[in-house]
């Protein structure tokens, strides 16, 4: 009150209550959404990207929230105007004042014995014990655990640690595969929320193209993605690293080591088509230390010519012109005999799923999610059908995965989060690779996205350049027995690991381990309160989360300059 003058105090008193109940509203709606309150950068993410897609609001949130804010904010206003107007008649002012006074006091007093006793139940020593303000203000300033107090280290220092955190024990080379691809193209198709609940590669029987391909395949049947956000698991696909906070890229520029950059110092062209901008800095900054050396997007409609479209119809759209965009450099660089990396992230899977059938008819999302995945079958046909002309399909990698599952109630109603729901985390996997494979084979091991790179690049034949990598060919799952790490605790309040089979999930927010076959709630037993299991099982998790910070730091220095060139159609 010293800083603002008596005059203003009105005002700043309702410009900061409504500051804070938007904020409450933002965090109650990912509460909802998620089942647990998320950090700023997520928020800045979400509104960025609820303005460049609007048609998802209703969705996610509904217009009736805002419009309940507006009643509670308007609320708020008229409350206050009542309280002024009373102070300038004493009499008035001091009978409002007193009652109000009493009425603080009464709570004050009742909050606090609650308060007091709801602290020393067993649920109120957690999270969920918390203040609803104070945690979600809390929650603005993201996981305590991931990347604080880092070290700059070497890549022996890490994988030193790594070892004994991780169990993921160091390997040669495994000579049936490496260099078996070498020269060859590579392409990577990431596809928009696909589940493996719905979008398995078990049965192909209605994905014709992805048939064709899966003879000279690795199929993975336990493929997770490190984190149920798509900047986060794309940077895991594109660099074989956990992923850290965006707002790692804030600051100065970086560079970071992966796929992208081994294939450039190789000598190949490497493109990103992104159907739409990305829709904050983040993200300009990630892909820009991540080393593309263009980066597509697809341009808008003209103004109005879209009124009366189904939006769906224009994320095809926008899919369709960065797909052939892909298929235009292909074949280019084939007429030229460069090799290339393409990555393509078709939007159209995006949920809540469009239903493209029957306009609107088809409740199932089974039926909804599996339909857009015949669709973009399609499209990767269209591709399959340009390197076959071109004569390059026996000498293209194909990667064909998901960024994450279903995360949060507006992209299923019956979504509920247990702490990492294998809904969130299992999507599906194949890696193309004719020159490597006769005939195709199933992974049945649990692989993770950080373990894509180090696959293509041993095809490749490329060993230089690759110091930071955290994952494994998939080939080699089979015989490690290492900890493979699942990443949530600023989105869903959880993290956790798989080891032989065994899943531990320790539930941030209510302050419990978990342990069992899957990640589905029904598979899964609390670890006794206070076991030396327990301990073991949070102390590995943060350990890894420590290190993990020390491994960005040492991988991705801050640069001087960094460039990346930008196409718009």
């Amino acid at each position: 009150m010293f800083i603002v003058p008596r005059k203003l105090w009105s005002a700043f008193v309702a410009l900061f209550s409504i500051l804070i109940s938007l904020e409450i509203l933002f965090q109650m709606q990912a509460f909802k959404n998620v089942g647990h309150f998320i950090p700023w950068y997520l928020i800045d993410d979400t509104a960025h990207w609820a303005i460049a897609h609007p048609e998802y609001i209703l969705s996610y949130g509904g217009t009736h929230i805002f419009l309940e804010w507006a009643c509670f904010i308007g609320f708020i206003v008229v409350l206050a105007v009542a309280i002024h107007r009373s102070q300038s008649s004493p009499r008035a002012g001091s009978a409002l004042e007193n009652a109000g006074a009493r009425a603080i006091a009464l709570l004050i007093v009742a909050g606090a014995i609650l308060g007091t006793f709801g602290r020393v139940t067993a649920i109120g020593r957690t999270w969920l014990g918390q203040s609803e303000i104070s945690a979600a203000l809390f929650a603005l300033g993201g996981d305590e655990d991931l990347g604080k107090k880092a070290a700059m280290k070497s890549s022996e220092s890490l994988h030193m640690e790594y070892e004994v955190v991780a169990n993921s024990t160091p390997r040669e080379p495994d000579q049936r595969y490496f260099g078996k691809a070498r020269g060859s193209d590579v392409i990577v198709f990431v596809l928009e929320t696909a589940p493996y609940r719905y979008d398995s590669f078990e049965s192909l029987d209605d994905l014709p193209t992805l048939k064709q391909l899966a003879s000279h395949a690795w199929i993975g049947s336990r493929h997770y993605s490190t984190f149920p956000y798509t900047a986060k698991a794309t940077f895991s696909i594109l660099t074989s690293m956990y992923p850290p906070n965006p707002i790692y890229f804030g600051g100065s520029p970086r560079q970071a080591p992966g796929l992208v950059r081994a294939l450039k110092s190789a000598g190949y062209d490497t493109h990103y088509y992104v159907p739409h901008p990305f829709e904050n800095h983040f993200e300009d900054a990630m892909y820009s230390a991540i080393g593309f050396n263009q980066i597509f997007s697809s341009g808008s409609v003209p103004e109005g010519d879209h009124i009366g479209m189904p939006y769906w119809q224009d994320v095809v759209r926008r899919d369709l012109d960065a797909l052939h965009m892909l298929m235009r450099d292909a074949h280019r660089d084939a007429v030229e005999h460069q090799p290339y990396l393409a990555v393509f992230s078709p939007q159209i899977g995006h949920a809540p799923w469009p239903d493209i059938l029957h306009n609107g008819a088809e409740t199932s999302l089974a039926n909804r999610a599996r339909s857009l995945l015949r669709l973009e079958d399609q499209w990767l046909g269209q591709v399959v059908g340009q390197l076959s002309k071109d004569g390059r399909l026996d000498r293209t990698i194909i990667v064909v995965t998901g960024d994450h599952g279903v995360r949060a109630s507006g992209e299923d109603p019956s979504f509920e989060t247990f702490g990492l729901p294998d809904y969130s985390f299992h999507v599906p996997l194949l890696v193309f690779a004719p020159q490597a494979l006769q005939q195709g084979q199933t992974i049945r091991e649990v692989t993770s996205h950080i373990d894509i790179v180090p696959t293509v690049l041993d095809l490749i034949g490329l060993g230089t350049g690759r110091g930071f990598e955290e994952g494994l060919p998939i080939w080699e799952t089979e015989q490690n027995r290492r900890k493979v790490f699942l990443w949530a605790g600023d989105y869903l309040g959880a993290e956790g690991f798989e080891q032989k089979s065994v899943f531990t999930v320790w539930n941030k927010a209510a302050g419990y381990v978990f342990t069992g076959d899957s990640l589905d709630e029904t598979d899964m037993s609390m670890v006794p309160e206070g076991s030396e299991e327990e301990h073991a099982a949070i102390t590995s998790i943060q350990s890894m989360a420590r290190l993990d910070g020390d491994w960005w730091v040492s991988a991705m220095p801050p640069l001087r300059t960094s460039s990346v060139a930008t196409l718009k159609n």
